[in-house]
């Protein structure tokens, strides 16, 4: 959910909103900037503040592929297709470096699982008060949903 937008020579920086059915003290504020990478990869940056230890924040030890993300902690963004079909993407990205990615026909339909989908690359890093996520993802599927 976004609430609230600005631009700088290097990307889009977007504030963003926890889900409203998981609230959390622990967190202060949520923000992603939005980059162009190289051809049609994009570079998200999460940014969470506030207290990183009171978070329960999955563990793992290798970047794989992982279904039910959203379940977790887990940030997520949605990319919409190249035309106004209504088709789009969604990525979800742990703290644990797992990822999952989806396409979609329309507004939560037609759900596929993106197999041939190229691993994002994500790298975590965080201290007391911060937690950053990186994670850059090509964009060039071919799909028949």
């Amino acid at each position: 959910m976004r609430t609230s937008r600005s631009q700088s020579a290097t990307g889009h920086t977007i504030a963003l909103a926890r889900h409203p059915t998981t609230p959390s003290s622990a967190v202060q504020a949520i923000e992603v900037e939005v980059c162009r990478a190289r051809g049609t990869a994009i570079q998200l940056t999460y940014a969470l503040k506030g207290d990183i230890a009171g978070l329960l924040l999955p563990v793992g030890d290798s970047a794989r592929r992982s279904d039910k993300l959203w379940e977790h902690t887990c940030f997520e963004a949605f990319v919409a297709g190249q035309d106004d079909s209504g088709d789009y993407f969604e990525f979800n990205f742990a703290p644990s470096t797992e990822w999952a990615a989806y396409a979609f026909a329309a507004y939560r339909q037609g759900m596929q699982v993106l197999e041939a989908a190229r691993p994002p690359r994500i790298s975590v890093s965080h201290d007391a008060s911060r937690l950053s996520l990186d994670a850059v993802v090509d964009l060039d599927y071919r799909l028949d949903i």
